[in-house]
């Protein structure tokens, strides 16, 4: 009989033990989600305070379930200050969301040319593609932006670049009627072919 009860204490104790575990870790997967929907609502509501505070190395790539992170949301929001307070605390620029659309592809065709270049600043991928193929700058030529199409091939924007339907920059452009930027991208490439081995040292593959 004793040895029943003593086979019962032990196996209750490692019951117990067992449940303790996984009570902390529950614990902590709900208090990190906590602290994520936290951060996320402070970046909609553009709290800074909040940001300030709590923003960390250990958070500050925190992503939604498509995968963005704190930053491709405040790009996304126009949201300078969090922009800039992510950069600062060393944000990935280069995180991937569900789409493959890294930070840069949302600020170029938000349109926004100051976060596209302090983001190029903080070593951007510029010719990184999402799962269409599309560059950041297709996203500038279909836009029209000339500051954003000029700051791109400053820094070794892939001009020949194919997207999933097989149209590059300029196929862009011409499809959205954008006749400015057709021209820089024609002048670029003539310039580019009298220099066929010109390279530009922040270009990446």
């Amino acid at each position: 009989m004793k040895k029943i009860i003593q086979s019962s204490l032990l196996f209750c104790g490692f019951l117990s033990s067992c449940f303790a575990v996984e009570s902390k870790e529950s614990l902590a997967k709900n208090s990190k989600a906590i602290n994520n929907k936290k951060l996320s609502e402070a970046l909609i509501s553009n709290n800074q305070p909040f940001l300030h505070k709590y923003l960390d190395s250990k958070n500050i790539d925190s992503r939604d379930k498509n995968n963005n992170t704190l930053l491709h949301k405040a790009i996304e929001l126009g949201h300078e200050h969090a922009i800039a307070l992510l950069l600062n605390k060393k944000a990935n620029v280069n995180a991937l969301n569900n789409k493959n659309k890294t930070p840069l592809h949302i600020a170029a065709k938000k349109g926004n040319t100051k976060v596209v270049i302090s983001l190029l600043a903080n070593k951007a991928k510029v010719n990184a593609k999402t799962n269409k193929n599309k560059t950041a700058l297709h996203y500038a030529a279909q836009k029209g932006n000339k500051d954003i199409v000029a700051t791109l091939l400053s820094q070794g924007a892939d001009i020949t670049a194919f997207d999933r339907f097989a149209r590059t920059p300029m196929h862009t452009a011409i499809e959205n009627n954008q006749i400015e930027v057709m021209q820089m991208l024609e002048k670029y490439a003539q310039t580019l072919a009298k220099n066929p081995g010109k390279t530009n040292q922040n270009e990446d593959n």
